[in-house]
């Protein structure tokens, strides 16, 4: 979820919207997934050889029905043509050789990203393997915390799917049980999406996730602490062999330099990335739906710009060749309904290579 600028009146305009959106959003329809833990495949491994993996992670906005008031007037909240922009912009980067192998989306909530962009020939064609979207369904294959509208009509998805060009062996899920009860985000079943993916005879595991943002009254550092052991302890679980690589992706929600050092350290894990000065990080208030949306707020932080979106590799796990950069990225649509960024959110991209 993003940052709110900290400023009172923006958090509880979209704090708002969100619960009117969870009363009134219905289940996404997704293909279920009846065999969420798989066998591994077992084929034997070629020698001497080297893998590349292209990994991006994408808070796409794409919150329930009721946000479509949300946003200055004439451009509104723009769900639809928003997902049908990073449709064309996938395909684009596709044409050009450059869409990643692993796409991990946070923040798909509603239907017009099922409709508009999961659901259609030419994503499917390019990303034929995916989890099932966290938390729309409770049953035994999910732990954690994972309430359903027969607990409460305010509950609902977690918004977190991973899609891969390559086959998906092994599938997990765990809703956090660590979340502020008393806020819209105590109702998202949010958490942590697994899937172990074999590119080239081998297997790569990662983690999407999503973690607390701040709420007026309710500082949630706390919080994301116990959701990074949480996503620890669930990994562990999974007995993941450390001669196979391990990446952690997604919104981490996370503003300063003692949060990040926490994170790696909780994780094991590593990031490459230096922020130059003036540019942008991945939510900031030069992106044109943060303008369009906040754009009422006359005590808007303008000047707010943090990275809260991270990849990692795993330091216990195999190792990538040398110490990748995490690329800070920006999808646009250039077209005569909508214009501007496709989400609130810049997408981060890392380019992997692995040897064996």
């Amino acid at each position: 979820m993003k940052k709110s600028f900290q400023i009172k009146n923006l958090t509880l305009s979209k704090s708002l919207v969100i619960m009117l959106s969870l009363i009134t959003f219905g289940s996404c329809q997704v293909e279920e997934d009846n065999d969420i833990v798989e066998p591994l495949n077992t084929s034997a491994r070629q020698q001497n050889k080297t893998v590349n993996l292209k990994v991006m992670s994408y808070n796409v906005f794409q919150l329930p029905a009721a946000a479509l008031f949300f946003g200055k007037s004439g451009t509104g909240y723009a769900e639809q043509d928003r997902a049908r922009a990073l449709n064309r912009a996938l395909l684009d980067l596709e044409r050009k050789g450059d869409a990643p192998d692993v796409l991990a989306i946070q923040e798909g909530f509603n239907q017009s990203i099922e409709t508009y962009l999961f659901n259609t020939v030419e994503f499917q064609k390019l990303y034929p393997h995916r989890t099932r979207l966290l938390g729309l369904v409770c049953d035994d294959k999910i732990s954690g915390d994972c309430g359903t509208p027969a607990t409460s009509p305010l509950y609902t998805n977690g918004g977190l799917v991973i899609f891969s060009k390559y086959p998906i062996e092994k599938k997990a899920e765990h809703a956090w049980n660590s979340k502020i009860i008393d806020t819209y985000e105590g109702y998202a079943n949010k958490g942590v999406t697994y899937a172990a993916i074999r590119k080239d005879g081998e297997l790569f595991h990662f983690f999407n996730t999503h973690t607390n943002s701040e709420q007026v009254g309710y500082p949630a550092s706390v919080v994301r602490r116990n959701q990074f052991l949480e996503m620890r302890e669930f990994k562990s679980g999974l007995k993941i062999p450390i001669s196979e690589p391990v990446i952690y992706l997604g919104d981490m929600n996370i503003e300063t330099d003692l949060e990040k050092s926490t994170m790696v350290r909780f994780l094991d894990a590593q990031v490459n990335l230096t922020l130059q000065p003036g540019a942008d990080g991945t939510y900031s208030f030069s992106n044109t739906v943060v303008k369009n949306t906040y754009h009422t707020h006359a005590d808007a932080d303008r000047t707010y710009n943090k990275v809260l979106d991270y990849i990692l590799y795993s330091k216990v796990h195999k190792l990538p060749n040398g110490n990748p950069i995490m690329r800070i990225s920006s999808l646009q649509a250039r077209g005569l309904v909508y214009n501007g960024d496709i989400s609130d959110h810049n997408p981060v991209i890392t380019d992997f290579t692995y040897n064996y």
